[in-house]
């Protein structure tokens, strides 16, 4: 598998970050999805934490948070209705994690599948994907939008 973190500007603060990933018929089951939270998006050390929001092919998400330690799971694999699961056609899901203030919210396809509380995910950092191993997957944007007004 991979994390893929384009270098350049992160976010930080309250935004949202949106994908649209393509499932093939032929993948695995692995986790696909989209890593926030990334290091410092100036410095120039490898990026050692993150936190992932992932999908799978049998149509669970989950949240993990990557870091020096090892991995911690925040929300682990559970099922849901609004993640189209893999199948004999090509499946379209649209992932996005929203970053607020008292909360990082995941939706699937519009709908709202989970949380966790901003405490325990670094938010502020680098974003891209995380592609399992054994996919056959096709991202079609990686979208962020960030707050410009203040609640």
């Amino acid at each position: 598998g991979v994390v893929l973190l384009p270098p350049g500007d992160g976010a930080s603060g309250r935004y949202a970050v949106e994908a649209d990933l393509l499932l093939f018929p032929e993948s695995g089951n692995n986790g696909y999805g989209i890593v926030i939270g990334g290091g410092d998006p100036q410095g120039d050390r490898p990026v050692t934490t993150w936190t992932e929001f992932v999908l799978s092919g049998e149509g669970k998400v989950a949240v993990f948070r990557q870091s020096a330690e090892g991995r911690a799971t925040l929300l682990a694999w559970q099922p849901h209705s609004a993640i189209l699961v893999r199948g004999t056609d090509v499946v379209t899901n649209r992932l996005r994690v929203l970053v607020e203030r008292d909360s990082v919210r995941v939706s699937v396809n519009g709908t709202r599948i989970g949380a966790v509380p901003t405490g325990a995910v670094k938010a502020d950092g680098i974003f891209g994907v995380r592609i399992d191993e054994g996919l056959n997957l096709h991202i079609t944007n990686v979208d962020i939008v960030r707050r410009l007004l203040k609640r």
